[in-house]
């Protein structure tokens, strides 16, 4: 069978979480579940590159620019090296936002050669943008590999809302033909923060859903067709109730290594966005004056 399941809820619920779960379950190794590696690092300062052997550390120091490292004495002159996009050590801030609390006379080492992962996809089952995506179906089906299980994380972050409004049309086309290529991918795993975010025509492919009310707990519907005879709709689903789904953290060393691609990717969606979004619609067809209808 081929399964489109979709995981929504508010945010901060553990839908990222629990699609990793269910892809642990079937394919058991979490290098290969996270799909990406951060290497090799590109220093912003000297241009220098090399494998840092720490595919999933995002930010690092150039070995070659420690020399024009700075000591300073205050989170403020931290921030603000930062906010320059300088390396800082230890960074002031820790990963839900607040500011970390410090010993007195905590200093900071400042170094301008700050190096940066390239955003290197490895394994096809974990995918951020549409262009992830429909790469990773489109070598599935050149390859005649069948993958068990793909995820598509938060599509509401990379897939821009008017796009899936108005759908662009790379988008409409290539899920238009999803048909075409569902029997290459067993499983798709869709986490959204409502149904609303996935493509319509995407979305008549959905065997079944997880509304997540709670952390750690969903409630888990089937998806039936359901046809009709009366009506504009023609035929229509109809939810059926599952059991209720649950599910346990990810040990900190591998969710750790998911956030930081994830990082990775929110940094290059606002300095690369055209490599993440669908941004701009396409430009009207021009037509000459015989074949303009108002001519």
């Amino acid at each position: 069978m081929h399964n489109v399941i979709i995981l929504w809820g508010e945010l901060g619920f553990g839908k990222t979480t629990l699609m990793l779960q269910c892809l642990w379950e079937l394919i058991h190794d979490w290098p290969t579940i996270l799909s990406f590696v951060l290497e090799p690092h590109v220093c912003s300062e000297c241009g220098k590159t090399w494998d840092a052997k720490q595919p999933y550390v995002y930010e690092l120091a150039c070995p070659e620019c420690l020399s024009k490292s700075i000591t300073v004495s205050t989170i403020a002159d931290a921030l603000e090296y930062a906010r320059q996009k300088w390396w800082v050590d230890p960074f002031p801030v820790d990963k839900k936002g607040y500011i970390k609390a410090f010993p007195t006379g905590q200093t900071f080492l400042v170094s301008p050669g700050k190096a940066r992962g390239t955003i290197t996809q490895k394994n096809p089952y974990l995918n951020f943008s549409f262009f992830e995506l429909r790469k990773t179906i489109q070598s599935a089906v050149d390859t005649r590999i069948r993958l068990p299980a793909i995820g598509w994380d938060d599509v509401a972050v990379y897939f821009h809302r008017s796009n899936i409004q108005y759908m662009h049309p790379d988008v409409k086309n290539f899920f238009s033909r999803y048909s075409f290529v569902r029997q290459y991918v067993a499983n798709l795993i869709i986490t959204v923060p409502t149904i609303d975010f996935v493509p319509e025509q995407l979305a008549l492919f959905c065997t079944a859903d997880v509304l997540i009310d709670r952390r750690g707990q969903g409630d888990f519907d089937v998806k039936k067709s359901m046809r009709s005879f009366y009506g504009r709709q023609k035929s229509w689903q109809k939810s059926y109730d599952g059991q209720n789904t649950t599910w346990a953290p990810i040990k900190a060393e591998w969710f750790d290594a998911y956030e930081e691609i994830r990082h990775a990717h929110a940094v290059q969606a606002f300095e690369k966005p055209e490599e993440i979004f669908v941004t701009t619609m396409p430009k009207a067809q021009e037509f000459t004056p015989e074949e303009s209808l108002l001519s």
